[in-house]
């Protein structure tokens, strides 16, 4: 493909795809750059930011997290223009990944997230005819289903957008997806900013193998109440909406937490994130000391949840909230 090929010709070309489908058309052959143009039409509009990072995976004898090579945001009608020197990263080491909710700025934080397209799933270490048994199962079809080398990933199309910028439709939304999720026996985490594999590039966390789209159905699109067998009760969406506003209430200040990979010394966190990794004879105490650390670089609570989520007792989210509140306590105490 060209790398001035016109996002918009999409349009045609899927539709023309879509009917190629149903005589034998597998859209597993299209070349990366393909693969990538045709999935970032299927999520975004043209206007919308992604968020991009490149993430070398730890030695596989490693628990620690990867290291962040690249995080970058992009107008989706630009993707395609990158994806030779995302394949070059790519070929390095490094896999690649998105945000599936576009970004308001550059941030990954769920204040970032006030819009979603799509329902998404990821299924790890399952091949694509067991997946579509458990979709089978639930009894909706995905609009796309993407095999990410060692799993597979499924959306779905929403004809609405669902505004976000209120903590209780987003509260609402996760709720939903943890329910769906444990119908569909997937990953549990549904984290409004959730990062996923983008296709078109190799997934190296072991033997490089290819992340591609394995189906797309352009006109399979639903609304929210299809759903519906898996909202949250509203009792539940209430209280934990009030929780999130009680910790962004003791969030530091705007101009402290704004956060960029121009401004955050990238180097510094990552080790900071590597002490968790390491014995201590205190780890609650090391823990409580880590996150004061990345709090006080300008990281937010929500870039700190994300970071620290699963190393050392960052197992929970209670766990993760305690450790996170008493910290901005603590920031705040010392800072009058």
């Amino acid at each position: 493909m060209s790398r001035n090929f016109e996002y918009g010709t999409y349009v045609v070309l899927v539709s023309v795809m879509e009917h190629r489908r149903e005589t034998g058309f597998s859209f597993g052959t299209l070349p990366p750059d393909r693969q990538l143009t045709t999935f970032v039409h299927a999520l975004f509009q043209p206007d919308d930011l992604v968020e991009l990072r490149a993430i070398e995976p730890p030695p596989s004898d490693s628990k620690a997290r990867g290291t962040i090579v690249l995080r970058e945001w992009l107008p989706a009608k630009e993707l395609s223009e990158h994806f030779f020197s995302l394949q070059s990263v790519n070929e390095q080491g490094a896999n690649i990944y998105f945000g599936v909710n576009p970004r308001a700025g550059r941030g990954g934080t769920k204040s970032n997230i006030q819009s979603c397209s799509h329902l998404w799933a990821d299924l790890d270490e399952c091949l694509v005819a067991d997946a579509r048994t458990h979709w089978q199962r639930i009894g909706i079809e995905p609009s796309i289903v993407i095999d990410s080398g060692h799993g597979v990933h499924l959306y779905w199309k929403l004809r609405e957008r669902i505004d976000l910028e209120d903590d209780a439709r987003r509260v609402q939304l996760e709720g939903l997806l943890k329910n769906l999720y444990a119908d569909l026996e997937s990953d549990s985490t549904q984290d409004v900013t959730r990062l996923l594999r983008l296709p078109g590039f190799l997934n190296v966390k072991r033997e490089p193998v290819p992340c591609r789209i394995v189906e797309y159905h352009a006109n399979r699109s639903f609304d929210l109440a299809d759903f519906s067998a898996w909202q949250p009760d509203a009792e539940r969406i209430e209280d934990s909406a009030n929780a999130t506003k009680q910790l962004s209430a003791a969030s530091l200040p705007t101009s402290v937490t704004a956060f960029s990979s121009d401004s955050i010394d990238m180097r510094r966190v990552r080790g900071l994130v590597g002490t968790l990794d390491r014995d201590s004879k205190d780890r609650s105490r090391r823990d409580f000391w880590v996150v004061c650390k990345l709090l006080s670089l300008g990281l937010s609570s929500d870039e700190v949840c994300q970071l620290v989520h699963g190393h050392s007792k960052f197992q929970t989210d209670e766990y993760t909230t305690h450790t996170v509140q008493k910290a901005l306590r603590a920031l705040h105490h010392s800072s009058e």
